[in-house]
Order: C-alpha cells, then sequence, then structure tokens
C-alpha cells in the first residue's frame, strides 16, 4: 500500500482511500464504536501518507437518510478537518443516478455538510451522456457543484464487453458544474489505459476534444508496434451507449454495398474481410503480452465472426444450388464457433448479418418432407437468460432449460407431444456437472391425455430419471413436490411414443427423441452421438415415395453411407461433407456409423 501511494504521488496522482461501510455500519446504539473503528482505520492510512478519502452508501439496501448524513457529516467534522493537509470528504449516496431519486435523497441532501463532494453518475447508472442542464437540477438538489463517477468503461456487470472506444457524449462545458471527475475502468487495467487517455484528453481541453482523433493519439502512444491493428479490434468491439451502440465503421461502406444487393459487392465484402482478418492476426503476433493475454478471449470472437463472415461470401458467390450446399456447412461450422465464444464483437453489424443469414440458408432443406413430430414444451418457472425451456428437447445435451428462480410445491414442466399417442418410455437428466445441486429435489413424473387429470408415473431420481412407459398420453410433466432453494436445470426430457420419426426413417437402438436434429429443418442443430453408442449401428431411410435424399455430414469421417438397389446389391457412397443420391432403383439408404466420431446436420428427403 505504501508503494503504491508513494507511486501516485510521483505521477502527480492524488490517492483516494475509499470503504464502503454501509452494509455492516452500526447507525444506532452501537454507532459510536463503529465510528471510532472507521477513524481507527483511516488514520493507519493517513500515517501511509494518504490526504483524500471517501465513504461510499452505494448499492445498499438501506436508505436511512439520516444515519447516513450523521455518519459522513462526523467523518468531515472529527477526521478530515482535525488531520492537516487533508481534503474534503467524497461521498456517494444510495440513490446517485436521476432516475433512482426518492424522498432520502430531498432528505440527505439538505443534511450534509456543505464541504463534502458528493458523487453521481449522471441520468443513469451509465448513461448515453451528460449534460449541463441536467447537473443544474441535482445541483440545486444537494446545493454545491456533483463530483462525476462516471461508469465508463467500466464492464465489471457487462464481463462479455470490451469497452476500449474513445470517450464520446459529454457536454463540453462540463467542467463549469462539476467538483471533479472520475472514470470508473475496466477488470481489463491495461485495456483500460486507451479509453482513459481519451477521457483525460477530454478533460485537459473539453472544447478542442475530438474523439477519433483522441483515440488515435492514444494507440501511438500506448500501442506503438500494433496501432492499426490494434485498431480493427476496438472498431469491431466499440458499441456502448455513450456511442449509439455502433461498431464497425471500417467494414461499412462494404456491408452495406451488399445489403443493397450492388454488383460485385460479395466479392468486395469478402476481400475486405481478408484484409481484417490479415489485421486481426498482426495483433496477435505483435501486441504486448500483458494487453493481449487480457483482450485474447474478443480477438478470439474477432476471428470467428470474420472468418464466418467470409464462409458467407463464399455461400453468397456460389451459382447454383449444388454449389450453395457444398458452400453452406463451412458457414455453419464457423457460425457456430462464433456463437460458442460470448464475448461481444460488432453486434449490430456483422453479428446480425450473420444471424440473419443463418435463417435464410436453412432454405436449403425447407422442402425437405422429413420434419419430425414437434414437442411443445410449458413451463410456470422464468427462464435465466437464454436457457428457454426448448433447450430441453432440442436433442443437444450442451443446452439446457435453467429456471431464474427456485421451484415453489407442484412448480411443473410440461412434455405436450402433440396428440395422445402409446409413450413407450421416459428419460429426464437435470443438473450440470459444475452446477450440481439445480435440481428438482422432490418430484413426480406424471402423464395425463387431456392436460387436466395427471396420473402418477415414477419419483424422480436425483439428477437422472429413466422410466420404462406402457401408457397412452399427450402430456408427460415433472412435477415439484417440494419448494427448494436451488434452482432447475433441465438438460433432457424425452418422451418415447409411436410415430415420431417421418415414414420410413429407423435406427434401432437409438432413442427418436435423440433423433429430432436430423429432421427439424435446421442446419445449425446437429446429431452428433457418442461413437460408443452407435458404432456399428445403421440408421436406415426406406427411399419409397421419394425421389433424392440429401445429407448434410460436417464430420463425415465416421460414416459410411450405402445406396442399396431394388436388385438387392448395394453401392458405397463417397461421402462428402454434403450428399446428394438420387433414389431412382434405389430402395434404401443405409448410414453405417463406426467407432470414429461423426455428426450429421440434416437429413432431407424429397
Amino acid at each position: 500500500m505504501r508503494e503504491l501511494i508513494d507511486t501516485s504521488a510521483k505521477n502527480n496522482v492524488r490517492f483516494v482511500y475509499a470503504l464502503s461501510p454501509g452494509l455492516d455500519i452500526d447507525l444506532g446504539a452501537g454507532y459510536d464504536g463503529d465510528f471510532q473503528k472507521l477513524c481507527d482505520k483511516c488514520e493507519s492510512l493517513y500515517t501511509l501518507g494518504v490526504r483524500d478519502f471517501a465513504i461510499l452508501l452505494d448499492d445498499i439496501p438501506t436508505s436511512d437518510a439520516k444515519g447516513h448524513a450523521k455518519l459522513v457529516n462526523d467523518f468531515q467534522k472529527k477526521f478530515i478537518k482535525t488531520h492537516d493537509a487533508c481534503a474534503n470528504l467524497i461521498m456517494i449516496t444510495t440513490e446517485y443516478s436521476a432516475n433512482m431519486l426518492t424522498g432520502y435523497t430531498d432528505e440527505i441532501a439538505k443534511k450534509l455538510d456543505r464541504e463534502i463532494r458528493v458523487m453521481w453518475t449522471g441520468n443513469g447508472t451509465l448513461p448515453e451522456s451528460i449534460k449541463t442542464k441536467d447537473l443544474l437540477r441535482i445541483n440545486l438538489k444537494f446545493g454545491r457543484k456533483v463530483f462525476i463517477w462516471w461508469n465508463y468503461p467500466v464492464n465489471d456487470l457487462l464481463e462479455n464487453e470490451l469497452f476500449m472506444g474513445p470517450c464520446e457524449n459529454l457536454d463540453k462545458k462540463l467542467y463549469r458544474f462539476v467538483s471533479g471527475f472520475v472514470s470508473n475502468p475496466m477488470n481489463q487495467g491495461y485495456a483500460s489505459e486507451f479509453p482513459l487517455l481519451t477521457i483525460a484528453d477530454y478533460l485537459w481541453n473539453p472544447a478542442a476534444y475530438a474523439p477519433e482523433a483522441s483515440l488515435d493519439a492514444a494507440l501511438r502512444v500506448l500501442a506503438p508496434d500494433c496501432a492499426d491493428a490494434l485498431y480493427t479490434l476496438i472498431d469491431l468491439t466499440r458499441d456502448t451507449v455513450i456511442n449509439g451502440g455502433r461498431s464497425t465503421f471500417l467494414l461499412s461502406e462494404e456491408i452495406a454495398a451488399y445489403q443493397n444487393g450492388a454488383p460485385g459487392a460479395a466479392q468486395k465484402l469478402r476481400t475486405a474481410l481478408e484484409g481484417t482478418k490479415a489485421k486481426l492476426e498482426t495483433l496477435a503476433e505483435t501486441c504486448e503480452e500483458k494487453l493481449l493475454q487480457e483482450i485474447r478471449p474478443w480477438l478470439e470472437k474477432a476471428e470467428f465472426t470474420v472468418d464466418a463472415a467470409i464462409k458467407l461470401m463464399d455461400y453468397a458467390l456460389a451459382s447454383s444450388a449444388d454449389e450453395k450446399a457444398e458452400q453452406v456447412l463451412p458457414f455453419v461450422a464457423a457460425y457456430q464457433a462464433a456463437a460458442e465464444n460470448l464475448k461481444q464483437v460488432s453486434p449490430d453489424v456483422l453479428t446480425k448479418l450473420l444471424t440473419e443469414a443463418a435463417a435464410k440458408v436453412n432454405d436449403l432443406v425447407r422442402e425437405s418432407k422429413s420434419e419430425m413430430t414437434t414437442v411443445q414444451v410449458y413451463t410456470d418457472l422464468p427462464a435465466y437468460q437464454d436457457h428457454k425451456p426448448e433447450n430441453a428437447v432440442d436433442g443437444n445435451d450442451d443446452t439446457f432449460f435453467w429456471s431464474s428462480c427456485a421451484p415453489a410445491e407442484n412448480s411443473s414442466f410440461t412434455l405436450d407431444l402433440g396428440k395422445v399417442t402409446d409413450v413407450t418410455g421416459v428419460h429426464l437428466v437435470m443438473g450440470t456437472d459444475r452446477l450440481f445441486d439445480e435440481y428438482i429435489h422432490s418430484g413426480v413424473i406424471e402423464y395425463s391425455e387431456d392436460g387436466t387429470a395427471y396420473s402418477y408415473l415414477c419419483d424422480t431420481q436425483g439428477r437422472e430419471t429413466v422410466s420404462s412407459g406402457g401408457f397412452r398420453a399427450r402430456f408427460v410433466r415433472v412435477r415439484c413436490t417440494g419448494a427448494q432453494i436451488n434452482w432447475v436445470i433441465i438438460r433432457k426430457f424425452e418422451a418415447e411414443y409411436e410415430n415420431r420419426l417421418p415414414a420410413g426413417i429407423s435406427f434401432e437402438g437409438v432413442a427418436a427423441a435423440r433423433l429430432s436434429p436430423l429432421f427439424d429443418r435446421n442446419l445449425f442443430t446437429a446429431f452428433s452421438p457418442d461413437p460408443e453408442t452407435v458404432s456399428g449401428k445403421t440408421l436406415t431411410i426406406d427411399t419409397a415415395g421419394l425421389s433424392k435424399v440429401k445429407l448434410f455430414l460436417p464430420e463425415p469421417d465416421g460414416l459410411s453411407v450405402f445406396a442399396d438397389a431394388e436388385t438387392g446389391s448395394e453401392t458405397a457412397v463417397i461421402v462428402l461433407p454434403h450428399v446428394l443420391i438420387n433414389t431412382d432403383g434405389i430402395r434404401r439408404v443405409r448410414i453405417v456409423f463406426t467407432e470414429k466420431q461423426a455428426t450429421i446436420a440434416e437429413i432431407v428427403l424429397v
């Protein structure tokens, strides 16, 4: 601590020691003792050389205006004023932005010592801008110029964001209406230096401040060996409320031309994307290691995103349906690789472009006659983030439903099979290896023909329940028989029943529910089974009534495909990522799984 304090002094930085005692300080009968502990703590820091102190009362559940005012007033009077060279106390109240104000602020504002500096974030926790007209109101309420706590470029609540863009959208006359201005940086200290230097530039001369010129200067000062390459990454990640959520200016012309259908635009955009990819590769090779370690997750996401966009252009440039079928799987794989990295990169431009394209490329499988019976899901439990209920029935073990609260007694998760049918088995899997306790601790599985009168099937058995069927039902549900404190994760809830698979499809020993990704008309979901469970097994397609069978195979190495002729002879099919089999003279297609990993994205029957 002494080294930090001394280094600050040598570099003309005022080191402020801040405490947040609001959760545990006794403002009642034990106040005198707790206040003395506060003073004793700060005395030890004063001895080390600290002359600036702050008491922070933000983000606490109590709104004791009288008690909070007494605490900071006493500290200002009994500590700050009794210690030589101490600056006036900095504090923040429980309400620190315009959208939070209640009678608490009205009361504490009247009680605060006039010399105490009061922090303020603006019209919101991170406002789009801070205008002088807004400061006039709050200054009048507190009877002083507020001290701005600006929540930029901080990302502690937005951990997937990287805010390295310049300071923007601050009133050029702000300095007239504030007593101080500090920036809240990111968890990434080295990456924070770039926006911090632009903030310093703004504060030095607001009237002459130019964001882009300031960022360019920061790059030349802080990263001279990779300035242009680093700017490329910043350009892809700079969307924030202070700039209207905009990013990717470097590619804007080419993308706009492509979206408007300009001649040759796809090739021009592909060339520009290749240049972006080269810049990102240069950044990985030339960036200073400490900074690289902080930005690497976003750099990797940027590389994945740009690669997916290049693959999309390859798909767009394909001239025939067969060529598009050959190019679509590389795009799908690149798109999924980008999606697996949750860091935010160009959400308003490249990610949007890819997402819109992802919906359109599924037109290649829309003609299929092979869609499976759809299973609907219903639950009274709200979903946490994007862990929606449908994830429990998508056939993918890596996705799951996750409730955003603990279930109450009788909370339920229900499958609607679409019609009353003979159910032969039920399989329920809950929790994950990391979130072991996120499951229904006390529950039952029940079934019903009408969704009203339910019959008991079995109790839930920890994290995984397997039950044989032998009953008729349209609805199958898991119901909590008691309230609990844990949230609930449902990774898989499947019912095996007759006629779920498309006509002519059979796969002995593999549950039909596991095959849903093969027939959902979505190339972005896939059947990728454990080789140990399917090695030597055969998925059979009866071609009666069909003219074509199309196979989309991202990982075909673990497959052998045979076309069996009407005569009984068979022909081995060369397995490529996209296989088209004309069924004239073919009575069935057999897909045999080997001991190697294999993936099938979609089977299309025409």
